[in-house]
Formats: C-alpha cells, structure tokens, sequence
C-alpha cells in the first residue's frame, strides 16, 4: 500500500508564480473535485522536507510583496487523502495534467505549464516547522517581473475554486485557446498567437449564439419577435428552430457572428456597438485566415507580418471582443517587464 503521509512531487516543465499569505493553510484539500491535496510550497517549508536535496534548486522565494510571500516554484506537491491500494506509479499516473489545465484556466496564468519531467515521493511530516523570515529586506531594492504575473498568481483562494469544480469539468474550448494565445504570445510565437487569438474569437461568437438560440427556442411562440415553428420529425419526436436564424447562421464569416447573428437574437450588434472594436475583429479575422491558408498580404497590415506588436493587438481585440459577448475577463496580456517591490505593488 501506498504510504499515506507521502508527498507526491510532480518537476514541472515551467514554472507557477504563487501569492500565499503567511496565514494561509499549509495545505489545501481538492476534494470533491479530487482526493488529493495541493502542498503549498510554505506548507514544504513547514512540513521540513529536505529542500536541499529535493526542492530548493526548483522553488525561489522571492520575498514579501503586498503582505503576500511571491514564490516561483517548478514543482507541484500533492499528498493523497484516501487511502488507496495502488502502487505509487498508479496513483499518481494522469493526475497533473488536468489540475494543472484547470488552474491555469483559473488564474489565467497562461504560462502554467501542463507537463511533468519527473515525479518521486518525499515523506511529509507535520507542518509545525517555523517558517524563515520574509521581511521588507527581501524586497527594500525592488526587482523585476513580467507585467501580466501581477495579477495572475496562484493562490489559496484559486485552490479553493478548483475544489468546488465538478469532477468532469471541461474548460470552454474558447477560454483554452485564448489562454494559447496568451502563452504563444509570452513565448514571442508571434504568428501562433495572432492565429489562436482570432479562433478563439470566433469560438466564443459562436458558443454566446449557440446559448442565446436556445434561449429563443426554449420561448417557443410566446415572443413574437422570432419565428419560432415546431415541425414534427417521428410519430414521438419534435424539433423547434427559428428558420430565420438557421438561414443567417449558415452564413460564415465574423462579420455575421458579431453583426447579423446576435442582432436577431439579442438585438445587439458588436458594429452598432462599438464599430472601432468591430473593425479590429473584422482585420483580425482576415488575419487569421490568411495566416491559416498560408496567404501573405500584398502590403503590410495590422497583423502581417506577424511581429510582438501585432500579437498584442489581436490579443486585446479577442479580450475585448469576449468582454462584449459577456465572457468572464481577467486576462492579461504581456507587455513589458516591471519592477516590484513591497511598497509599491
């Protein structure tokens, strides 16, 4: 049997950027959503594990910031809660990856990695250990981080959230793509990011449709504003669709996902609303498709060619693009290194 008081410790390829209160848990439980428990890595500090030996060369410290202990880490720590017969390659076989992808989606840290070089156990003991000092000395001469890690810090509030999630959660394929994008573009894959930034707006376009029509079809007869009609499939079976709008969404292209389609159902239009923005997606939807079918623009444009500037330009489009369509935010694009310290940030 597997030992219970073990720490699973997963060597990330990348790393987490954490916030932890000195008050915080030592350790935060995943269930319902998981049998495990994510060890933070002041909980390491606390339980006394061998950091020399195990953790040190993958886990920096770097000091108080906002009352907040800023810790970059490129390990992840799980000790299981139920008692298990598996051997410890099977209890911990798939286990990283999904936790990994949800508090990614979570913290909209884009650049949390997803993959695991290396896993070994460590033996947990309890967390009665004194932590170090991490006063103002460690932050008195400031230093430097990449703007977009500000805000998007792991913390025992995002561990938290992921426990509350259903077991089979799926992050939309929408908020995956953007999170892409975002990564894409923090790694300087200019072209990748401009090309996943206009997928995943057009994924969302398609998805507030998809919710809205069902919304409409749900009304049946009772709004006169939609052609609602109810057609007879089988001797037990119905089917409920507004012809109207089956016709315009056979129709592709942004233009009618921001324009033509939500203006029948919702009676709003991303072009009546904000036409700059509306103008922005329409180039970067050109964009896309050029970058997809291998086409190069015959002069220079918004997005081609691909250059930093250009992904940042369709990241903000996507973002404010979502925002319009009513999606939750809390992106944040990468723009420039910026210096941190206690007072100040």
């Amino acid at each position: 049997m597997a030992n219970d008081n073990a720490v699973y410790v997963f060597g990330l390829i990348g790393s987490i950027e954490w916030a932890l209160a000195l008050s915080d848990p030592s350790e935060v439980s995943l269930q319902p959503h998981a049998d495990w428990a994510v060890v933070t890595p002041l909980g390491l500090l606390r339980a006394g594990l061998d950091h020399e030996q195990h953790h040190n060369q993958r886990t920096l410290f770097t000091g108080l910031v906002r009352g907040m202990v800023w810790v970059s880490t490129e390990v992840l720590c799980l000790r299981r809660l139920t008692a298990n017969r598996e051997s410890p390659d099977e209890a911990i076989s798939g286990i990283p990856t999904p936790l990994l992808r949800h508090l990614r989606h979570l913290t909209r840290q884009a650049s949390i990695p997803r993959r695991v070089c290396i896993a070994f156990q460590s033996e947990c003991g309890a967390y009665d250990k004194d932590l170090p000092e991490f006063g103002p000395d460690a932050t008195t001469l400031g230093f430097m981080t990449r703007d977009y890690l500000v805000d998007t810090r792991l913390t025992v509030e995002h561990l938290r959230r992921l426990a509350a999630l259903p077991r089979d959660c799926v992050t939309p394929i929408h908020e995956e793509l953007l999170l892409d994008a975002l990564e894409a573009q923090i790694e300087d894959d200019h072209r990748k990011a401009i090309l996943y930034a206009a997928v995943a707006m057009e994924s969302a376009a398609t998805l507030s449709l998809e919710k809205e029509y069902q919304r409409v079809c749900q009304l049946g007869a009772t709004d006169q504003s939609y052609r609602i009609t109810s057609t007879q499939v089988t001797a037990t079976s119905t089917t409920i669709a507004d012809p109207i709008y089956e016709a315009l969404s056979e129709r592709t292209g942004v233009r009618h996902l921001l324009h033509e389609c939500p203006l029948y159902l919702s009676k709003r239009s991303l072009l009546l609303d904000d036409p700059s923005t509306y103008q922005k997606a329409i180039a970067l939807y050109a964009a896309r498709n050029n970058l997809a079918h291998g086409n190069a623009p015959s002069k220079t444009t918004d997005y081609s060619p691909p250059s930093a500037d250009a992904a940042v330009r369709a990241l903000d489009v996507a973002i404010e693009v979502m925002r319009w369509l009513g999606f939750d935010g809390g992106y944040s694009v990468w723009r420039s290194m910026v210096t941190v310290d206690g007072a100040t940030k």
